[in-house]
């Protein structure tokens, strides 16, 4: 009798235990999505508070149709498997950044969350897939539930739960992703970047009928801009009359908007590509590097440098050459240490190549004036797409 009550009384156990691991798998797969119960391949023995977790994480930007989230960027193995565990509660624009080394079909455990969180899949600068409230998985004697993305993706963002819908957040929709640098490049110290590399950027002449006088003499910015809309419009060139027409209509824009058009720094570009041709997919980065420019390039983007132009000592400008000048960069040669460049300030300024030490003198972004110009920061317009 005993035995048999021993018995039922275990059948019962089992039963419970099998009902809860099957209503929460059930809960989880009503995403549509692929989800897994077990163990993941890193434990965590003891959570870290959530206190502890996110203190000493670097933090960053991401901005989605809009809306801006202040997020912590989990970089490492170890922080992404700690990720918001623990965290209790989370402020509605805010989130965590998962970056990892390379695109795949990275997976998300629901360990020790105690919040229900949306999960949104980026890569190439676009989401490419929505996890929608993920339920917090409060119950720590469940094995954790494992979700695994159908689409490939180098970042992940966790936000809480609900906010996609919310916010009208869709697959397509492009994200603009701001990390501090250092972050950014521990993610890719696993890629070796190539001796040399370039990008095919059709070439625009800031005076295509030669006529150097105003505005022409101070449209580099506006050539510049147009060199790298034309690049991701799939373009190979640019007729003489399409150059001319898009400079001279964004010096009126920017006569109207900014008051001038003569010498723009970095930010004040951005502004004339988003509000002329509507493009936000681009990112400023202040004291930069050269190795932000080969990253920048070897990822297809359009690079946009300021430079100090009597010290490019280009042998094509009237001389002294231009007090302030834009060129686009295409591509670098560490073979030859030199930088290849789409330079409009010349007809002969396509695939024009500076040396290193050169574009280190001369890169300075506009301060408002030539007499402070080489204190100018070493800041980049990176466009990564339309």
């Amino acid at each position: 009798m005993v035995r048999n009550i021993f018995i039922g009384v275990l059948a019962l156990i089992l039963a419970g235990e099998l009902y809860l691991v099957y209503n929460h798998e059930k809960f989880f797969t009503s995403t549509g999505r692929t989800i897994e119960i077990g163990t993941p391949e890193v434990v965590n023995e003891k959570p870290v508070l959530a206190t502890d977790n996110l203190a000493s994480l670097a933090q960053g930007e991401v901005e989605i149709s809009g809306k801006k989230f202040n997020v912590w960027v989990a970089s490492s193995a170890e922080t992404r498997s700690k990720g918001l565990s623990g965290q209790v509660s989370l402020a509605d624009d805010r989130g965590m950044l998962f970056v990892f080394e390379a695109a795949g079909t990275h997976s998300f455990w629901m360990q020790d969350t105690k919040i229900n969180l949306d999960i949104i899949f980026i890569n190439e600068d676009k989401i490419v897939e929505i996890a929608h409230n993920l339920p917090a998985q409060k119950d720590s004697s469940l094995p954790p539930a494992t979700y695994v993305p159908v689409q490939s993706a180098s970042y992940a963002l966790e936000i809480n739960g609900g906010l996609s819908k919310l916010y009208g957040f869709e697959v397509g929709q492009p994200v603009k992703i701001n990390l501090m640098r250092q972050v950014a490049k521990a993610s890719l110290d696993a890629q070796v970047l190539p001796a040399r590399h370039s990008i095919s950027v059709p070439f625009a002449v800031q005076a295509p009928f030669a006529k150097w006088y105003h505005p022409y003499e101070e449209a580099c910015e506006e050539a510049t801009i147009l060199m790298a809309v034309k690049y991701f419009e799939g373009k190979k060139t640019i007729p003489l009359a399409e150059i001319d027409d898009q400079l001279l209509k964004m010096v009126v824009y920017e006569e109207k908007v900014f008051g001038h058009y003569v010498n723009s720094d970095m930010k004040e570009v951005a502004s004339l590509l988003e509000g002329f041709y509507g493009i936000s997919n681009y990112e400023i980065i202040n004291n930069a590097d050269f190795e932000d420019i080969k990253l920048a390039i070897v990822k297809g983007y359009a690079v946009i440098l300021p430079a100090a132009g009597k010290l490019l000592n280009n042998p094509y400008f009237v001389q002294p050459g231009p007090p302030y000048h834009t060129v686009v960069v295409t591509g670098y040669d560490d073979t030859t240490k030199e930088f290849i460049t789409n330079d409009p300030g010349t007809i002969r300024g396509e695939g024009l190549r500076y040396s290193y030490e050169t574009i280190e003198k001369a890169w300075h972004d506009w301060t408002g004036s030539e007499e402070t110009l080489l204190q100018g920061g070493k800041n980049l317009l990176v466009i990564k797409g339309r």
